[in-house]
């Protein structure tokens, strides 16, 4: 299983994957969120990523270009954190580990270049991904309200 950046043959599996999960249990995209003003700016920054197990693709994660969360004041470290966004595991490999996987090899991939810290939005509702994140260290640091729903913010120190 390997992590890798997105490349043009894979876009129609995120768009594909994004849709397939809006308006489910654990997750509030809409027809909206994420869209391709999302997809086209990770892909023009080269941080759209893809969880491969040979020739199958499980999921998408972005370490986006811009860290939106750096607005809140609750973190440890203030300088050279990223932000993890917009993961998703299509839904037939949902349920088996390959979020924490994913995410997992995102942070490997951080700090190699030389991240920090890891920061993270978890909408609240969302308890699969809560248990995942806790699971690998972040600290859940304050619930807020983003996007019109209620999120935790989270942080790993690297």
């Amino acid at each position: 299983m390997e992590l890798v950046k997105a490349k043009e043959s894979d876009l129609d599996f995120v768009r594909k994957t994004y849709i397939s999960v809006q308006g489910t249990e654990f997750c509030p995209w809409n027809e909206y969120y994420p869209s391709e003003t999302e997809i086209s700016a990770d892909m023009a920054a080269k941080t759209l990523f893809i969880l491969r197990d040979g020739e199958k693709r499980l999921g998408a994660i972005s370490a986006v270009p811009e860290n939106e969360l750096d607005a809140f004041g609750c973190f440890k470290v203030k300088e050279n954190a990223k932000e993890i966004a917009r993961i998703c595991i299509a839904p037939e490999y949902q349920g088996r580990g390959y979020a924490a996987k994913m995410v997992g090899l995102m942070i490997n991939k951080l700090k190699e270049e030389g991240a920090a810290a890891v920061r993270i939005s978890v909408y609240v509702k969302n308890v699969p991904a809560e248990k995942t994140y806790k699971k690998l260290g972040f600290d859940f640091l304050m619930k807020t309200e983003l996007y019109g729903a209620e999120y935790y913010i989270c942080e790993k120190v690297l």
